[in-house]
Parts: C-alpha cells; structure tokens; sequence
C-alpha cells in the first residue's frame, strides 16, 4: 500500500499547481505515517507543534525536545517512528530559526519536511535550507534511477541476500546466544560480515529515501561516501551516516569547543550524543564511547607521526585501513547484541575475540 501511495502521489505531485504542492507533500506524508502508525502520527504531528508555537523560547524548547526524545527512548523504544530523526531536525531547525538562518514564515514546508515519508522514517537528518533551496520544478530521474538502483542492490542483493548468505543464519540474536562457542577467528569473521551487513541495509534506506525524494524534485544531501574506504577514524566519520555526524558537529562538537577549548572534551560529547541518539542503552553508550576513544586517538597518532616516512607507504596505509575495519567490526558486540543481551555478555564476546579469555 506504501508503495501504490508513492507512485500515486508522486504523479498527483507534478499535476497540480506549484503553489499546493507543499500541501500535497504534507498531506500525504500524514497519510502514510496514519498507514504505519496513527500513534506514531500523533505523536510526532503534537511534537511538531509544540516546536512551531514555542520556537521563540529557545532554551525552554531544547531542553523540552531532547528530554522527549530521552523519554521516549527509555520507555517506547520501538514505537514511534522516526522519533530520533524528527527530534534531531526540529533541535536543527530551532537553532537556527534562533539565529536567523531560516524563514520561518513557510510554515507548509517546514510540516513538509519535518514529516517527509521518506525522511522521517529512513533519514538522513536533511537541513531545513538544504530541503528548500534544492528543489527543482521538474523529478530528478538519473539521481533518482541512480540512487534508488543502489539502494535495492544494497537492501536487498546485498545485505538480505549475499551478506546473509554469508553469514549463514548469524545474526544478533544467535552471536548474544552462540557467540562465546566460536572460535576468536570465526568470530571476528561473523563480526565483520555483520558490520558489512549492517553498513549495505543502513545505506541501502537511505538511498532509497533520496532516490524517493528526487522524484519529487529534491536533491538530498548525500549519506554515506562508500565509509569502507576510509583509513582512519575521522576519515570514516566523513563518509558514514554523514547527515548524523555533521550534525553533532555543529550542534555538539564546535558548542563543547567553545566553552572548554577542549577538543578531546568535545569528541567525548559528540560520540556520548551519537550513541544515545540510537538508543539509551550501556549498550549504546559503549559504541559511542569505543569511537570516541578511536578519534581521540588517531588525533594524538596524527601528531606525533608527523614527518614519520612510513605513514605514506602503501603498506602502512592497507595496515591501517584493515585494523580500523576491525576496529569498526568490534562495536559491533555492543550494537549487536543491543536487547538481545547484557552488557557483561557483550564485555565476553570482546574479549573472547581478542583472546583473552
């Protein structure tokens, strides 16, 4: 049905005048948000308006949006959707409506996008100006066949059907179960293609949501930069869940900076908000935390390898690129096992795989 109201409204989109289109695109977000959940609709229509009649109180808002979001995690952790997505966007939207980067006479196209289908429930955490600015009269067919192609390769060739394969029925659920029978090497292949798995279905959505959204004339900020190229920590963060990232940096990162002049303080802070953001979990909490130590450090490696002439060969740059893969694959003993375990199981499974135990 999701699908017939796609098509459906993308046609209906393109046929009626330019000036109801904002009103279209809202009024079928609401439907399709009403199919999949009237909870979640209600709520998050109720959160859009709380947002809307307070923006001129700024702090009172902030602190009102981020402890609902905090609520929610704790007590409806699977039943509104696109809660994370929304809460991040109107903290964005807030914020620089308070500096005056945004008009917020367009009340239409702020309930457009804050409640855009394709947005709100598979991201990315597109910018308010970005959405506006980079709309076109007419579909964006090569971006959109582009994008939505890759994302069915992803979704579904790759991460339900090769990677799946792959894994041979690991999941989750069986590495909280199974997971300390393995031997460290096979472990640390069942992490690896779960970490690949995880990346093609994560990026597989949000191409689709792009790929959706240029059909009706909106070039969305890209999401992920093909991450599994990165060499290292902060080059990795550039390239995955880059809508995410970015906006901790200038919502958490460059915020903490000013105050402490502490840039270590400030990747601690960004990396506690990314975890939690997914869930408030010691689970979590633990995947922000491993990636904050990673960034932390390679800042300090960065420095002192200055002038180091191995640093440039292209042994030293495989070294590095395959060790941060691992790296990356390791988080997910945390992740992974999020609700299927406790976080003494995911402590093992660590360890196990580093052979200590």
């Amino acid at each position: 049905m999701l699908f017939l109201l796609s098509i459906f409204s993308v046609v209906f989109y393109w046929l009626i005048p330019s000036r109801f289109r904002w009103f279209w695109l809202s009024a079928v977000s609401l439907i399709g948000l009403a199919m999949m959940s009237v909870y979640s609709l209600l709520y998050l229509a109720f959160l859009l308006a709380v947002v809307m009649i307070f923006l001129k109180h700024i702090r009172v808002l902030l602190v009102g949006v981020l402890l609902q979001l905090l609520l929610c995690k704790i007590w409806f952790p699977q039943q509104i959707v696109g809660i994370s997505f929304l809460t991040f966007f109107l903290i964005h939207y807030a914020v620089d409506a308070h500096r005056g980067k945004i008009d917020t006479q367009n009340r239409w196209g702020l309930i457009g996008r804050a409640l855009f289908l394709p947005l709100v429930t598979a991201g990315p955490i597109e910018r308010f100006q970005h959405f506006v600015t980079n709309q076109v009269s007419k579909p964006l067919w090569t971006h959109a066949g582009w994008c939505l192609s890759l994302g069915i390769v992803q979704k579904w060739v790759l991460a339900d059907g090769l990677v799946a394969s792959f894994l041979n029925g690991w999941t989750g659920a069986t590495l909280a179960e199974q997971g300390l029978g393995l031997s460290p090497l096979t472990l640390w292949i069942v992490l690896v293609g779960l970490f690949v798995q995880l990346y093609c279905d994560f990026a597989g959505y949000s191409n689709l949501a792009i790929g959706v959204s240029a059909l009706f004339g909106f070039r969305i900020a890209e999401n992920f930069h093909s991450p599994l190229l990165a060499r290292n920590p902060a080059e990795f963060w550039k390239r995955w869940h880059i809508s995410l990232s970015s906006w901790c940096q200038e919502y958490v990162y460059l915020p903490m900076l000013g105050r402490t002049r502490n840039a270590y303080i400030g990747i601690l802070s960004t990396f506690t908000v990314m975890g939690l953001w997914h869930d408030v979990s010691l689970h979590w909490l633990c995947w922000g935390l491993m990636h904050a130590v990673a960034v932390m450090s390679h800042l300090r490696w960065r420095r002192y390898s200055k002038g180091l002439f191995f640093v440039e060969t292209v042994y030293w740059k495989g070294f590095s690129w395959g060790m941060l893969m691992l790296y990356l694959s390791m988080t997910g003993v945390f992740t992974q096992v999020n609700g299927q375990a406790s976080i003494a199981v995911s402590l093992q499974l660590m360890y196990h795989a580093l052979g200590l135990n």
